[in-house]
């Protein structure tokens, strides 16, 4: 991560929380159908709370767009009701999609220089459509109270200037959840917490090693540590680890453009979302996923008509399962679609053009499930909008084995394709006991 002063840091962090309380809150909608009253109220919490702290941070850009939102919110909040999923979600997703394209520079030591007017456009326009003809009482959307500012560093890296800030508390109305506010720990502070569980985990064997034989003799106070080592175990991994269902509503919009776009009906259903991961793992592995799906609903998925013909249900299915390795060490993702399969013919012509395969040589589908991932290749049209380039399984494949895993594909044609990740995790947390049933462990270090 780009080096940045604690402010900014500070912004980064309450953003990208404020960014999933989002996500959580559209998920709800997308299962019940709307928004309702009070998931408005809580999207209008989150909004001004981007929105303050932006214009606090001087990040203008991003202020633009939240401001407009607000009012969008503001007008909806007004009528009392429910609002439909579908036409808000595409208002919600441009949004967040510009918020989240700025965070990401500021992550990577960059100044967020978007200017925010067309996201900001589209949101009046839509607004202006919605409440044509309407007589309106005046929205006030403001802040009240002084305002204070934040000054980066400049280059240099000397404060130009600093004042004293206070965020209004915004409250929530009565049943709207309140995200869990979280801490931010370096990479160094997150390793000495790790080290210092390792130890007492070491310690916790040893002492179990000594009472092996009379484990109902063991003193009051080893007992109470072990509880307490117990309970830090458990911090650490919620401080340290995030859901892999927070993925979850950024790769349903990846499938839904992708459905309206393609003219596919295409269903995801993800399942396992409550398997934890490391959070600086999360990125890698969401890039990975965008790059299985794109290629189940570019490649794999068929039109209706084209699945009708071929005896199937209209609309296609991608499937994705999380689950845990069975000594729990590691995670194991499953991206499985029943569309066409691999196209053998197409494919062994595709790889014979470009030297992979001698031409004529008779290849089978496991063959073929390794030459997609060779670098450059692909079967689809270089102007598409989501293949075509050859870089998209190359670099899902490439994501997981920098975690220090595998991607392997298998498939049978006509009836889908299914593709398997396996990762361990980059620290595994053996309790006492696991320490002592281990054949190496020294109890006398």
């Amino acid at each position: 991560m780009a080096n940045y002063d604690s402010m900014t840091e500070l912004f980064l962090e309450e953003c990208s929380g404020l960014l999933q309380d989002y996500t959580a809150v559209e998920e709800a909608a997308r299962k019940c159908g709307s928004y309702t009253p009070e998931a408005l109220n809580e999207l209008f919490r989150i909004t001004h709370t981007i929105k303050g702290d932006a214009t606090m941070m001087l990040y203008e850009g991003i202020a633009v767009p939240i401001r407009a939102f607000e009012r969008l919110l503001a007008y909806y909040r007004s009528k009392k009701t429910d609002v439909p999923y579908k036409a808000f979600t595409v208002q919600f997703q441009g949004l967040f999609d510009y918020v989240e394209s700025e965070l990401k520079k500021l992550e990577n030591g960059k100044m967020p220089d978007g200017d925010g007017k067309e996201t900001e456009q589209k949101i009046l326009s839509y607004l202006a459509e919605i409440s044509a003809g309407e007589q309106q009482e005046k929205v006030e959307v403001s802040d009240k109270g002084k305002q204070h500012f934040y000054i980066a560093p400049d280059a240099s890296g000397k404060k130009v200037e600093q004042t004293e800030w206070k965020q209004e508390a915004v409250q929530p109305e009565e049943g709207v959840a309140v995200r869990r506010r979280s801490i931010s720990l370096s990479e160094e502070e997150l390793a000495g917490l790790q080290n210092i569980v390792r130890r007492g985990n070491e310690a916790e064997a040893r002492l179990l090693t000594h009472y092996r034989h009379s484990l109902e003799l063991i003193p009051t106070e080893v007992t109470e540590f072990r509880n307490v080592l117990e309970e830090l175990r458990t911090w650490l991994e919620s401080t340290s680890m995030e859901q892999l269902g927070h993925l979850t509503v950024k790769m349903r919009r990846v499938i839904e453009e992708m459905s309206d776009s393609l003219g596919k009906e295409i269903e995801l259903t993800i399942t396992g979302g409550d398997i934890l991961v490391e959070r600086n793992r999360l990125g890698k592995i969401s890039g990975a996923m965008l790059h299985l799906l794109r290629n189940c609903a570019s490649h794999g998925i068929e039109t209706p008509k084209e699945r009708i013909a071929a005896g199937k249900e209209p609309t296609g299915h991608i499937t994705v399962n999380y689950s845990m390795t069975e000594d729990r060490s590691g995670v194991i993702i499953e991206v499985e679609d029943d569309g066409k399969g691999f196209q053998i013919e197409s494919i062994s012509k595709k790889a014979a053009a470009l030297g992979i395969i001698r031409e004529g040589e008779h290849v089978s589908e496991q063959q073929i499930g390794e030459i997609i991932f060779t670098p450059g290749f692909s079967t689809g049209d270089p102007e598409g909008n989501y293949s075509g380039r050859g870089v998209g399984m190359d670099a899902a494949r490439q994501c997981f084995e920098e975690l220090g895993g595998s991607l392997t594909a298998e498939s049978k044609e006509g009836c889908g394709v299914r593709f398997v990740a396996r990762f361990n995790y980059a620290v595994k947390y053996m309790t006492g006991e696991e320490l002592v049933k281990l054949e190496n462990f020294d109890s006398r270090r």
